[in-house]
């Protein structure tokens, strides 16, 4: 029998539970701030389907909501008022993580050791650069994409470097150095970029660091 799509058009909060590895079971549900109605798996009761394996990311532009579908190697692309399904963009092979956004184009990392750019427009992929061992964590500032090569597949041989890159060339304009097994980043408004490194787990204590987008340097620990 036909379920009546769940549609929204209400203030709320999505949230992607990333699930178990290989389970199969990531869910996005979604909390209405307006009823205090929670929905367990908004996605499932739009779509009629599962989100895939381990979602990694979560976030709206535009009025598209934009979810990274990890082990499931895909973009999962939705209206952003209800969570329903535009279009899976495939990434086979590339073991995408995290996405950012910037001038209507979204950019991927993968841990492939590439950085994917899809036009939001078209949610097509328009090109791919390179970058480091594993990316992670990717953030924009200043005309520039930040993204750390975690080397996280390498344990316990892990990167320390973030790749910068020009966004109106898509171009590799440095690579920073950084405590090994960067992670996470951030930009403010102010032109800096905040980074997590995890660490090695042993004698490289993890670490918060300040980069600064006009020099590309690290200036705080």
């Amino acid at each position: 029998e036909n379920e009546t799509p769940v549609i929204l058009h209400e203030e709320g909060i999505y949230v992607l539970c990333e699930g178990n590895y290989n389970a199969n079971n990531s869910v996005i549900s979604f909390y209405n701030s307006n009823t205090g109605v929670a929905t367990t798996d908004i996605f499932l009761a739009t779509n009629g389907r599962g989100l895939g394996d381990t979602g990694n990311d979560l976030q709206a532009y535009g009025s598209k909501l934009y979810c990274i579908v990890n082990n499931s190697e895909s973009v999962e692309v939705m209206n952003l008022s209800d969570a329903k399904s535009i279009k899976q963009i495939s990434l086979q092979g590339k073991s995408p993580r995290r996405i950012v956004f910037d001038k209507n184009f979204g950019y991927v990392s993968c841990f492939d050791g590439s950085v994917v750019k899809i036009d939001t427009a078209t949610l097509e992929v328009v090109a791919t650069a390179q970058a480091g061992r594993n990316p992670d964590g990717i953030c924009v500032t200043n005309g520039k994409l930040y993204v750390a090569n975690s080397g996280g597949l390498d344990f316990p041989n892990y990167d320390h470097t973030v790749s910068v890159f020009d966004l109106s060339s898509f171009a590799l304009i440095k690579t920073i150095e950084v405590v090994c097994n960067p992670f996470m980043l951030h930009s403010d408004d102010e032109g800096d970029v905040y980074l997590i490194s995890l660490g090695n787990y042993n004698d490289v204590a993890s670490a918060f660091q300040r980069i600064s987008s006009q020099t590309d340097e690290v200036v705080e620990t």
